[in-house]
């Protein structure tokens, strides 16, 4: 989503700043920067807002979505980064493609959902392995 701070205009290329053109350069004349979603590490509950994109969690918390309604669109990612559980929690009623609350088990979990408008629609979930993955310099086709 751009905001009014992500959008910046100039005269003079930097290598930060894309230009504003439709491929010929006739859309528009000068520089458009592009800003990274937001990201921020919370330690503690949290309630998201536009200000959030992506969200590091590293310490046990719960995340509070705000509501779904009217936001259609909106995305979050919420990454688990340290070993406390992390809960994240929809507004009132609404639902994470069905459940409420959701929680990351286990360090380096991950979500990405978005609003429908109504409620939130889980995109993906990354779950990280328990199991130990060896590797050697041979390739065997079969489980051993």
């Amino acid at each position: 989503m751009l905001t009014k701070s992500s959008l910046w205009a100039t005269a003079t290329p930097t290598a930060a700043k894309l230009p504003i053109s439709d491929g010929d350069g006739k859309l528009a004349v000068g520089w458009v920067r592009y800003n990274y979603a937001p990201t921020v590490t919370v330690a503690a509950d949290t309630l998201l807002d536009d200000t959030h994109a992506v969200v590091l969690v590293s310490a046990a918390a719960t995340i509070s979505l705000p509501t779904a309604v009217g936001v259609a669109g909106r995305l979050y990612n919420v990454v688990r980064t340290g070993t406390g559980l992390v809960t994240i929690q929809p507004d009132g009623t609404e639902t994470i493609s069905g459940d409420t609350p959701l929680v990351l088990t286990s360090q380096w979990d991950s979500v990405v959902f978005v609003s429908d408008g109504t409620n939130w629609v889980l995109l993906s979930r990354e779950k990280k392995s328990s199991i130990p993955v060896a590797f050697s310099s041979g390739f065997s086709s079969g489980f051993q």
